[in-house]
């Protein structure tokens, strides 16, 4: 009778156990299916930040890509405007130097005489292009004649120089003053370049 009371103690002992490891059981599978689960939406959610950090990041990318080539095209445009102004302002000094060198007969002895009065100090030595090495000589009197009437001293015609191919150098005592039509040009074009670009473009 002792055995068999003894027996069912150890038996509810042992239910009791085992019903608590269940019930144990139980409640870390739950928690595990919980976590699980917290696990799942948590990884969910960070696949959506990453995958929305990277949609953002590619299209700052792409905008900065954009806006790059806009701004290289936009640079690129400008330079080329400016060297096909710049071209065109070059074509018009250039022709105007070409006409002016056409210049010939009364009208060319006409230009270099007022050109010869207007830079002369008086007693200088004219070196004549050699393609104005003629005119000089016939117009040369009437220069000194000019000059005479305003109080200066009369101009002499030296040698030719056949570097210049069109107008003259002054030759002073102790300087020299560049009247060849390469130099008249440039002067003209210094003074005037900027007003040539805003009519030309404006």
């Amino acid at each position: 009778m002792i055995q068999s009371e003894s027996n069912n103690g150890a038996q509810k002992l042992i239910d009791r156990i085992l019903d608590d490891a269940r019930a144990e059981a139980e409640v870390i599978a739950k928690q595990s299916q919980a976590e699980a689960q917290a696990i799942r939406e948590r990884a969910k959610r960070d696949e959506a930040e990453i995958f929305n950090e990277a949609a953002a990041r590619i299209e700052r990318m792409r905008k900065e890509v954009l806006e790059r080539h806009r701004t290289n095209a936009e640079l690129d445009s400008r330079k080329y405007m400016l060297a096909k102004k710049r071209d065109i302002i070059e074509k018009a000094y250039t022709s105007a130097l070409e006409q002016l060198h056409k210049i010939s007969g009364k009208k060319r002895e006409e230009f270099l005489q007022k050109l010869t009065i207007n830079e002369a100090d008086g007693g200088e030595r004219i070196i004549p292009s050699k393609n104005d090495a003629e005119v000089f000589a016939h117009i040369l009197p009437q220069i000194n004649k000019a000059l005479e009437a305003a109080g200066k001293t009369k101009l002499e015609l030296g040698s030719e120089a056949t570097s210049l191919s069109g107008g003259f150098l002054l030759i002073g005592e102790g300087y020299e003053k560049d009247c060849s039509f390469d130099a008249l040009l440039r002067d003209v074009r210094n003074k005037t370049e900027s007003e040539v670009a805003l009519i030309l473009f404006e």
